[in-house]
């Protein structure tokens, strides 16, 4: 007796399994999760993967980005902080974080005002080649002043 309950029981969710909705052929029983017309997961993360580096807006010298922290601070940091940019200036200094992290200081046009250019740990062979006095171009996203330095990050040589 159990086992023709057990049966018919079985026997009707099959049943309803089996119906389907006319509008989007899929089985009523079953939830299947909505297709997004947008690209799949896979594709959109591959796309993000092959982006270039950012690039670069403008281009200012060290002197000339110091001096507008200097003149004006608050539209400094509404201008510049967070942003990409290239610098150009005369390095005078060579550094390494704690971790061991190339900093690349750049002259701001007066004593002891600099931009400490920070680099990751993979461009260290590229800065060894760097010495006090070289001209140079670094495109670096501005993080903050403070006191005499700008502080700026993720740095890379052009």
């Amino acid at each position: 007796m159990r086992s023709q309950q057990t049966a018919r029981e079985s026997a009707r969710l099959n049943a309803l399994r089996s119906i389907t909705d006319r509008s989007s052929s899929r089985l009523i029983g079953n939830i299947q999760p909505r297709r997004s017309s947008r690209f799949p997961f896979g594709l959109t993360l591959i796309l993000v993967l092959i982006l270039p580096s950012p690039v670069r807006a403008e281009t200012v010298t060290a002197s000339a980005l110091f001096q507008a922290y200097e003149h004006n601070e608050v539209v400094a940091e509404d201008s510049y902080n967070g942003r990409h940019i290239g610098i150009d200036g005369r390095v005078a200094g060579l550094k390494q974080a704690i971790m061991g992290a190339p900093i690349v200081l750049l002259d701001a046009g007066a004593p002891n005002q600099w931009i400490s250019c920070h680099f990751p740990q993979k461009a260290q062979a590229e800065i060894a080649k760097l010495q006090v006095g070289d001209q140079v171009s670094f495109n670096c996203r501005i993080k903050y002043r403070m006191g005499n330095t700008i502080h700026a990050s993720a740095c890379s040589l052009e």
